[in-house]
C-alpha cells in the first residue's frame, strides 16, 4: 500500500490543479508549506517529460505541513494547489504532480500523481 497518496479534488479551473494529500501510513510525514511540488509535463512528440514552473508562491516560505498517521484523521490529510506555468504544446498529454517531504527521522518520502491534459 502506498503510504502517501495524492487525489485529484476537482476538475483543473483555469489552469489550477486541486491535490488532496493523505497519509496511509502509521508515521508522520513532513513536508516543506509547497509539499516539494515539482511540476513536469509529458509530451508524446518527445516521448519526455520536462518540468515547469508552478505560478503558486506558498507562504510563509519558511514553514511546513505536517501529516499525522492515518489514525489521526482530519489530521492526515491537507489539500494543495498547484498552477503550471507552460505554454501548451499539440503533444502534450499529461501533468505529473510530483511531491516529496520527510519523516521525524530525515528520511525522505514522496509520491507523484498524473493527470490528463483536456483539449
Amino acid at each position: 500500500m502506498a503510504h502517501i497518496v495524492p487525489q485529484p479534488v476537482d476538475p483543473a479551473l483555469e489552469g489550477e490543479y486541486k491535490v488532496l494529500i493523505t497519509n496511509q501510513s502509521q508515521d508522520r510525514y513532513i513536508f516543506p508549506i509547497n509539499f516539494g511540488a515539482q511540476l513536469l509535463i509529458y509530451s508524446e512528440g518527445t516521448d519526455a517529460w520536462r518540468q515547469v514552473d508552478n505560478f503558486i508562491t506558498y507562504l510563509p516560505e519558511d514553514g511546513s505541513i505536517v501529516l499525522e498517521p492515518r489514525s489521526e484523521w482530519p489530521d492526515n490529510e491537507d489539500l494543495f494547489s498547484v498552477r503550471p506555468v507552460f505554454e501548451r504544446r499539440e503533444d502534450d498529454t499529461r501533468l505529473r504532480i510530483v511531491i516529496v517531504g520527510q519523516d521525524e527521522l530525515g528520511e525522505g518520502v514522496g509520491a507523484y500523481l498524473d493527470i490528463p491534459l483536456s483539449d
